[in-house]
């Protein structure tokens, strides 16, 4: 550990790497490691960057364009706070994570940008939802979240970091922009 980092914050990342460790050697069978690769994938980027823009292009009424408007804001901040955060912190990913049958765009794993995509997309649109949809999406959410530790893409700490900060770009956007 460096010099400069104090002591708590070492006990606080060897926590989260048991804890981390706790969990992803929960994940064992193959059906739940497929349900949990497709999950993770429902939060990728490009999924929701075509999402946006296909609501965009085609939507057939107002309801529809806000919901392609907010989906191409939130995956906009959420991919430069995630390029930036991930840029000053540079924490490695899960020693897991470089076995599993993954295309990454980055070493890096603080904060997870899946879920801050999924925490700020969640604030975002639940507004525009029906109740039953809504709830749906914040349980999404936290199914994305959950798929990325127990894949071992991502340690607990940054998983919850990255939903906060969604949540936070969420209200910040809805507040000033929508």
């Amino acid at each position: 550990m460096s010099p400069s980092r104090p002591r708590w914050w070492g006990r606080c990342l060897a926590v989260d790497r048991s804890l981390t460790a706790a969990l992803v050697s929960s994940l064992n069978g193959r059906r739940i490691r497929v349900v949990m690769s497709g999950m993770t994938h429902t939060g990728s980027s490009i999924v929701w960057l075509a999402a946006g823009l296909g609501l965009r292009r085609w939507a057939r009424d107002d309801r529809a364009a806000r919901l392609g408007r907010r989906i191409l804001w939130i995956w906009a901040v959420t991919a430069m706070l995630d390029g930036l955060l991930k840029a000053v912190f540079r924490r490695s990913r899960p020693t897991a994570s470089r076995s599993a049958h993954f295309i990454s765009v980055d070493r890096h794993a603080f904060p997870s940008g899946h879920a801050m995509r999924a925490g700020g997309l969640s604030m975002a649109l639940a507004s525009l939802l029906p109740g039953w949809l809504a709830a749906g999406l914040w349980v999404w959410g936290g199914a994305v979240c959950l798929s990325r530790v127990l894949l071992g893409r991502h340690y607990v700490g940054d998983v919850l970091v990255g939903w906060v900060v969604g949540l936070l770009t969420g209200v910040a956007l809805r507040q000033t922009v929508f």
